[in-house]
């Protein structure tokens, strides 16, 4: 008897009415593809979103730094932390910051934990909040006249609430960083400005 069975690039019944091999197998790779694919497209979000957290705790790192040591490089100047607080403000260039950001430049030896004692009627702690209208930190709550004060050391403490490509819980942490510099030596004759 002869076989209708061959093997042709096409696939269509036999004639006992079963599909050939090549028909079955591209239904399966279909099912596969749709069972793997929200995977694997959840797994580059997640990449990405951890990317850009990581991108920002390193901005929010280095720009902490950079108030801190414009900071401990003014011992004498009343504007010291408003100066701190401005370089912060120009070093976040690379953080989105749409979400909320506090800036505490304080004492370190008044306040061991800002957070959670630093309010706007400290006196040795400064208290500014970002402005996402005008692009920096606006006008500090608190009072530290330094001039008048023994301290040696500056400290800064950032908190940028980071805002995610998503809409996804973990997208969204809170990212915190802290420096802490002491101040330049300086003559003992020398004048606060």
């Amino acid at each position: 008897m002869l076989s209708l069975r061959t093997a042709t690039a096409h696939s269509r019944p036999t004639a006992r009415g079963h599909l050939l091999r090549g028909e079955r197998t591209r239904g399966a790779a279909a099912v596969e593809a749709a069972l793997v694919l929200p995977v694997v497209i959840a797994l580059f979000v997640g990449i990405v979103e951890f990317g850009l957290i990581f991108k920002d705790a390193l901005a929010i790192s280095s720009a902490v730094r950079a108030g801190g040591r414009m900071a401990s490089a003014e011992p004498l100047k009343r504007a010291f932390a408003t100066d701190a607080a401005t370089q912060v403000g120009l070093s976040m260039a690379a953080v989105n910051t749409t979400g909320a950001a506090t800036l505490y430049v304080y004492d370190p030896d008044l306040f061991p934990e800002p957070l959670k004692s630093c309010n706007g009627s400290s006196s040795g702690c400064l208290t500014f909040s970002w402005s996402a209208a005008a692009g920096k930190f606006g006008i500090p709550s608190g009072a530290w006249d330094k001039c008048n004060s023994l301290s040696t050391k500056v400290a800064l403490l950032l908190s940028v609430q980071h805002k995610g490509m998503t809409s996804v819980p973990y997208a969204s942490p809170t990212l915190t960083e802290k420096a802490v510099f002491a101040f330049e030596p300086t003559s003992t004759t020398a004048l606060c400005q």
